[in-house]
């Protein structure tokens, strides 16, 4: 986190909004904005949109050969240089077709992942994170083991090659009480390779855990996190999150001025 904030023009006048992701170029230091300029339709050469921040006067520019779909999946992740997000375009009316778009943050370039060619098991509505370097998702499904008991199925997928579409894919099932009695979501993942999991209320007179999971060892750890007193409600968690006064300082004078 910078601290800096930015006003950006608008990408369509006809919205209020369009749906964006934020890229990084590690090569020449640049963030860049990629936004929908229209409603998604591969009819219209103008689907995207990107902005180039730190510039003088930032003005949207469209970007050609996009890869058309019908829905977006998932937010956006942006990985040494390359923005990701998954998508899904209907081969019929009886059939979905999930993929992974792949942008170059530097170049501009589209490229199309073909999902069933990797065999990552994606899934709709996957958590993606940054795992190790590589782009990775996390997808959770409750369900019930072979005596009846409530389960939760954690299904982790790793893009291991982009360039020949390879990857892996496993299952693991925990059934821990403290994460099977209350609903959980995905919050990130940490630098050394920990899902963590987090729930997804803080209930009244009920602890409030959060989870660390570690794919590679099925270690799973719960850690309490107190000091919430009568505090109930949905609660937002991040992962790897480090305090700059410069962020707080700008927070608190937006605070200020916003009327």
């Amino acid at each position: 986190m910078t601290g800096q904030h930015a006003i950006l023009p608008e990408v369509n006048k006809h919205r209020n909004a369009s749906p964006s992701f934020l890229g990084f170029d590690p090569v020449g230091k640049q963030f860049k904005v990629f936004a929908e300029g229209t409603y998604p339709c591969f009819m219209e050469t103008d689907f995207w949109k990107i902005l180039t921040l730190g510039t003088e006067e930032p003005t949207w520019r469209s970007i050609n050969g996009f890869p058309w779909y019908n829905n977006r999946s998932s937010e956006g992740i942006c990985i040494n240089g390359v923005l990701y997000y998954l998508a899904s375009r209907s081969a019929d009316e009886t059939s979905t077709h999930m993929n992974t778009i792949c942008l170059d943050v530097r170049s501009e370039k589209f490229k199309n992942i073909d999902t069933g060619r990797c065999h990552v098991g994606l899934i709709h509505g996957a958590k993606l994170i940054n795992y190790k370097g590589r782009l990775g998702g996390v997808s959770l499904e409750y369900g019930k083991d072979d005596i009846g008991r409530r389960v939760l199925e954690l299904t982790m997928w790793v893009l291991e090659d982009v360039e020949e579409q390879e990857g892996s894919a496993n299952v693991f099932t925990l059934s821990d009480d403290k994460i099977v009695d209350e609903e959980v979501f995905v919050a990130g993942v940490t630098s050394r390779g920990d899902i963590v999991l987090s729930m997804k209320r803080r209930v009244a007179c009920k602890p409030f855990y959060v989870f660390y999971f570690n794919p590679e060892s099925s270690v799973l750890q719960s850690v309490e996190i107190q000091g919430f007193g009568e505090l109930v409600g949905n609660i937002k968690v991040f992962v790897d999150h480090v305090e700059d006064i410069r962020t707080l300082d700008v927070i608190k004078t937006s605070a200020r001025t916003e009327v």
